[in-house]
């Protein structure tokens, strides 16, 4: 289907053994996996024929034969909720990597009309009281993806929540010769790996030392996370010298006041064994990585009162350099 200029939602797919959403239109081809957390699986965009999403060493694995996160993870984009980064425990429950709900099954439907392809999931989160709905969109105008997501309260108490966009890059898209990552005036940058800092985008520090995080270091380098805030626009472009083609990513700063920047290089060690090099640009609504309890005691969760409905957008968008 690459390559090809007609508009095309196709449904009843499976692919190892997921429910899977095939869309196409002239500027992209995707693969959606409504059985797997409605993960966005593969994007491709079709004029360069360009693979924007990045895949893990292993790919998607045969459904049922791993469990978490990680062993399932499978590369592409993914919602995080309603915990984020590593496993904790918050009044009585207990939240695997990433929350549940990217590891569940979604119910799917799918839609058309003159200038979109359309695919909404929902689902209801295990592990807190929440209902989840999230809308995969094409654009035939232009070459832009919308994803939309809202969360509804459905229990009883008022719950503290992280959400988040794991939209994670990697080769051919991404490598160390030709990427540079471009942010707002403004942006202030967190490090928290043990020295806490905070600096001004470009600059940040990883193990006392210094670094310039528009530019990617070779493959080998010490892995870290950064994480940005203060955005008076919520936008970053990531940009490549071949062909010259870049990605902008917009959202609301106020619904996403972070954005997580994962850096991984192929430094070695568990659970990567040094077989990826690629950055996770993932706008936020909570920081850090070290799960909702921490989230809860530094201020950055969010809280939700029962029967209350959250809304979070995200648009991505192929640009050239003029």
């Amino acid at each position: 289907m690459i390559g090809k200029t007609y508009k095309s939602i196709e449904d009843g797919w499976t692919c190892q053994g997921y429910e899977a959403v095939i869309l196409d239109n002239q500027w992209f081809h995707m693969v959606v996996l409504p059985g797997k957390g409605c993960d966005i699986l593969r994007c491709i965009y079709k004029p360069e024929n360009l693979p924007l999403t990045w895949s893990t060493a292993w790919g998607l694995r045969p459904r049922g034969t791993a469990s978490g996160f990680i062993d399932n993870y499978e590369g592409g984009f993914q919602i995080v909720f309603p915990n984020g980064g590593t496993e904790a425990r918050y009044q009585g429950a207990i939240f695997g990597q990433h929350g549940d709900v990217n590891l569940l099954p979604w119910r799917a439907r799918t839609s058309s009309t003159a200038d979109q392809l359309v695919v909404t999931c929902e689902v209801d989160s295990i592990q807190m009281p929440f209902h989840c709905e999230r809308s995969i969109i094409l654009w035939d105008v232009g070459p832009r993806i919308t994803i939309k997501t809202t969360v509804t309260n459905i229990g009883k108490d008022r719950l503290p929540f992280m959400l988040g966009e794991h939209l994670v890059f990697g080769p051919p898209f991404v490598d160390p010769e030709c990427c540079v990552v471009e942010m707002p005036e403004g942006v202030t940058v967190i490090a928290d790996d043990g020295i806490p800092s905070r600096t001004s985008w470009p600059d940040a520090v990883s193990s006392g030392q210094p670094v310039d995080l528009r530019q990617l270091p070779p493959v080998g380098a010490p892995s870290n996370i950064f994480y940005l805030t203060e955005f008076p626009l919520g936008r970053f472009r990531l940009w490549t010298t071949q062909p010259e083609i870049g990605l902008e990513v917009r959202w609301d700063p106020r619904a996403f006041p972070y954005l997580w920047f994962w850096r991984e290089f192929g430094a070695g060690g568990a659970p990567w064994y040094g077989r990826h090099y690629n950055i996770g640009l993932e706008p936020f609504t909570s920081y850090p990585t070290r799960g909702l309890p921490v989230a809860v005691e530094n201020g950055s969760a969010k809280w939700s009162n029962a029967g209350e409905m959250h809304e979070f957008s995200v648009d991505l968008d192929v640009v050239r350099k003029s």
